[in-house]
């Protein structure tokens, strides 16, 4: 047919004239076309399937936030408790300094007046 140009042209004719022909053509035509019955089908499948994979990720998102907020709730109460151990680490080390303040100052005062009287009582 590429050859022959008029075979081409009598081939046309023939099937514009031949009902079943165009029919035929036609029909294959129509099952190699997508209708808007099927466009639909396939949006309403792809919507149900975003839907579906933004409900899992919201799913995930609220559990990633669940276990990050318990990650940082036990990090917090370790800190906190870590603190709280070295506070009271260093009241103690506060008190036990006091204490040696205290000492010492006791020592002086009786050394002044051990002085004091020395002088006083020859």
């Amino acid at each position: 047919f590429e050859e022959d140009r008029s075979a081409l042209k009598r081939l046309v004719k023939l099937i514009v004239t031949e009902p079943e022909l165009r029919l035929i053509i036609v029909e294959a035509t129509l099952r190699e076309i997508t209708t808007k019955q099927d466009l639909e089908k396939y949006y309403q499948a792809y919507k149900q399937d975003l839907e579906k994979y933004y409900e899992m990720t919201k799913q995930d998102i609220k559990e990633l936030e669940e276990r990050l907020r318990n990650e940082l709730d036990y990090k917090i109460s370790a800190l906190r408790n870590e603190l709280k151990a070295e506070i009271a680490g260093l009241a103690e080390r506060v008190d036990m300094l006091y204490k040696l303040m205290l000492a010492s100052v006791l020592g002086i005062v009786i050394t002044l007046a051990t002085t004091i009287l020395l002088k006083i009582i020859p």
